[in-house]
């Protein structure tokens, strides 16, 4: 099993968050575990090499087949996502604003749904999605990968904005800021901070913040199982547990507790304590130490 993120290369850091692979093989003999997908603060282009997620939406029932490559925008419920018996992903997460300047069309068109990439993008996709089938190591496919995108990027003819900025740093500075103050360091009126927000990520910011907090008071409570739901509460800023709640609700259409252990039974979380081969190390910063790894040790990052 794969699940790992990649940086990217130095060249596309203004545009490319990371890359996140994911190999599975499960047992045939034994059902294959769903992924509850709750919303995450990304945007990006998925590539499906080997076998297809059917999604469900818990809500409506509604039953859909991804396309071979993907386009989505900034989702903001959750849903079910069924995988095939062997499962290969390659996704590409954009800094915040960047699918906007590469695409040039609002990210709110695309609301909670996929797209075929191909329709948006043209041909191009579908040979880099064919070059990712014929990949032997999973280093070719971030090659291939990054040769596409940066000749994407070339083509942009949008410009990186305060607002894309600000975004970002959403990601990752405190969230108790006023939109006010947001709005000033983008150099815009609170109204046009909005508008031109919602254009480039696909929601307001005041909500793009709340799944930020929401999603890092997640990931540090399942990091730190031992600290208490209402510590975690008053750790990111929440007046109390219960506003932690709502959010949660919001979000996963579960309670904290519930979510992280329905989290717990995801394909990712199932296999990795198992001893399956877990080959990439998650890094931030320039090129990741685990892709000169899967450059160097041609043996084990051989698709099989």
């Amino acid at each position: 099993m794969i699940f790992s993120s990649i940086a990217p290369s130095s060249g596309l850091r203004d545009v490319i968050r990371d890359y996140l692979i994911a190999h599975f093989r499960f047992d045939p003999a034994e059902p294959v575990p769903f992924k509850r997908y709750a919303p995450k603060p990304e945007q990006g282009i998925t590539f499906f090499v080997r076998g297809r997620p059917s999604t469900v939406n818990p809500f409506t029932r509604e039953v859909r087949v991804a396309p071979s490559v993907a386009i989505f925008g900034q989702q903001m419920k959750r849903c079910n996502v069924y995988l095939p018996p062997e499962f290969l992903m390659f996704r590409v997460h954009f800094q915040p604003g960047a699918l906007f300047r590469v695409l040039n069309i609002p990210l709110y068109e695309f609301g909670e749904d996929y797209f075929d990439a191909e329709l948006i993008l043209g041909r191009d996709v579908r040979d880099v999605s064919e070059q990712l089938a014929n990949a032997r190591t999973y280093a070719e496919m971030v090659e291939a990968v990054e040769a596409y995108l940066v000749s994407t990027a070339a083509k942009s003819k949008e410009e990186v904005l305060p607002v894309d900025r600000v975004a970002e740093r959403l990601t990752a500075d405190r969230l108790d800021i006023s939109l006010d103050r947001l709005a000033s360091q983008a150099c815009l009126s609170p109204r046009q901070f909005n508008r031109r927000f919602t254009e480039r990520i696909g929601v307001g910011p005041k909500l793009y913040s709340r799944l930020i907090r929401y999603h890092r008071a997640h990931l540090f409570k399942a990091e730190n199982p031992t600290i208490s739901w209402p510590r975690v509460a008053i750790e990111f800023g929440y007046t109390d547990y219960q506003h932690l709640v709502r959010d949660f609700r919001q979000f996963t259409d579960a309670t904290p507790t519930s979510w992280l252990r329905e989290d717990a039974t995801s394909p990712e979380n199932v296999l990795a304590p198992s001893g399956t081969e877990h080959f990439l190390a998650h890094s931030n910063h320039g090129m990741s130490d685990s892709y000169h790894a899967i450059r160097e040790n041609r043996n084990i990052m051989v698709l099989r």
